[in-house]
C-alpha cells in the first residue's frame, strides 16, 4: 500500500500582513532638508507606510514614501525647503502593513461551541449538538516605537472602532495561490511586556467577526515586462471545484508603485475560465477588505493592467476565501 509522505513547512517564512481599510490620513512633524530625498520625523503621528501620498510645505506634488528606515522617511522627490517641526499629511485609501518583521509567532485558532442537550434517561451521559463557530488570529513579537513601527501602527489601529483584518501566509506569499489563512475582526489586545532583563515584547490578538476563513493568494513585485496587462495563473483561489453561492472575503492591496503611471489591480472571477467579470478593484496605494455576497465562480484571478509611466513595477498582493 502506498504510504503518503508529508510536507512540512518551517515557520520562518511566515508573511503577517495587517490591513486597516478606513484609514484615510495622518499628520506627522518632521525636519525637512532642501535638496534631501530622506525627511526625519520628530514627533507623534502616523503610521507611515511605503506607497503613501504626502503633502505638505516643502514637499513637491505627486510625491509618495518609498521607504520607512526607524524615524527616517524617503521620499520619491526631494523636498525643497530646510525646516524643523514641519506638520505633513500623509494619506492613502485604506492602509496595509507586513507586520513580518515584528512578530515571531502567529497563532489561529478555530473553534465551535458544543450545546447541550442532555434530557432523562440519557444513561448518564450529557448530549450535544454543535453551536456557532468563533475564532482568533493572535501575533506575538517585539516592541518598535518608530515612526514605521508597530507601537504606531497597533495605537492607531485601535483608534479606529471599525474592523481591521488579518492575513497570514504560513509559507512566505510568493507562489502561485499558496494557502493564506484571512479573518475580518475586532483587534481586542495590544499588549506589551518589559522584563528587566530581556526584549520588550509585544501581543495582539483579531477576534473574529464573522469567522476565520482558509482560502488562497499571493504577495508579490508585478512590472510590465513588455506586456501592460498580466495576470495571476487561475484558479488562483478557488475553494472546491464550483461555482459557490455564500459570497467570501478579499483583502486586496497596492502597497507600493514605482516609475510613474497608473495601475489597475482586478480581483476576477469566470465560470468557464474564458469570460472574465472583476468583483473589486484597487488602483492607489493603500488597502480594502471586502466581504463578498452572492455566486463567486469557480475560476478567480488577479489582474493588474498598467498606464503610462517608465517601466513601472508595482507590490500588491490579495487573500480570498470562500465561505
Amino acid at each position: 500500500m502506498a504510504t503518503s509522505i508529508p510536507n512540512f513547512l518551517h515557520g520562518k517564512n511566515t508573511r503577517v500582513l495587517f490591513v486597516n481599510p478606513n484609514f484615510s490620513s495622518a499628520t506627522i512633524t518632521t525636519n525637512t532638508v532642501s535638496g534631501s530625498f530622506v525627511i526625519t520625523t520628530t514627533g507623534a503621528g502616523g503610521p507611515v507606510s511605503v506607497g503613501q501620498a504626502i503633502t505638505g510645505s516643502g514637499i513637491p506634488s505627486s510625491t509618495i514614501i518609498t521607504a520607512v528606515q526607524g524615524n527616517n522617511v524617503t521620499l520619491s522627490n526631494a523636498a525643497t525647503a530646510t525646516a524643523s517641526g514641519v506638520s505633513l499629511t500623509v494619506s492613502s485609501s485604506g492602509i496595509g502593513f507586513d507586520l513580518s518583521p515584528y512578530f515571531n509567532d502567529a497563532s489561529i485558532s478555530w473553534s465551535q461551541a458544543a450545546e447541550e442537550t442532555t434530557t432523562f434517561l440519557q444513561g448518564g451521559s450529557k448530549t450535544y449538538i454543535p453551536g456557532l463557530k468563533d475564532g482568533t488570529i493572535t501575533l506575538s513579537g517585539f516592541y518598535d516605537s518608530t515612526i514605521g513601527g508597530l507601537d504606531d501602527i497597533m495605537t492607531n489601529s485601535l483608534s479606529a472602532s471599525t474592523d481591521k483584518s488579518v492575513l497570514v501566509f504560513p509559507a512566505g506569499g510568493i507562489n502561485d495561490s499558496e494557502r493564506c489563512f484571512v479573518s475580518n475582526g475586532v483587534q481586542t489586545k495590544y499588549e506589551l511586556k518589559s522584563p528587566v532583563a530581556n526584549v520588550v515584547t509585544a501581543d495582539m490578538e483579531v477576534q473574529a467577526d464573522g469567522g476565520v476563513w482558509r482560502g488562497n493568494g499571493q504577495y508579490l513585485v508585478v512590472s510590465t515586462n513588455g506586456n501592460s496587462n498580466a495576470y495571476t495563473p487561475f484558479p488562483a483561489a478557488s475553494s472546491g471545484t464550483a461555482d459557490t453561492s455564500k459570497g467570501g472575503l478579499l483583502v486586496l492591496g497596492l502597497q507600493l508603485l514605482t516609475g510613474g503611471g497608473t495601475i489597475a489591480v482586478n480581483f476576477q472571477h469566470s465560470s468557464d475560465s474564458s469570460t472574465w467579470s472583476t468583483l473589486a478593484t484597487i488602483s492607489s496605494a493603500g488597502a480594502t477588505v471586502t466581504p463578498l455576497t452572492g455566486t463567486i465562480h469557480q475560476y478567480t484571478r488577479l489582474q493588474w493592467v498598467f498606464t503610462g509611466g517608465t517601466n513601472p513595477s508595482a507590490t500588491i498582493y490579495y487573500g480570498f476565501a470562500r465561505y
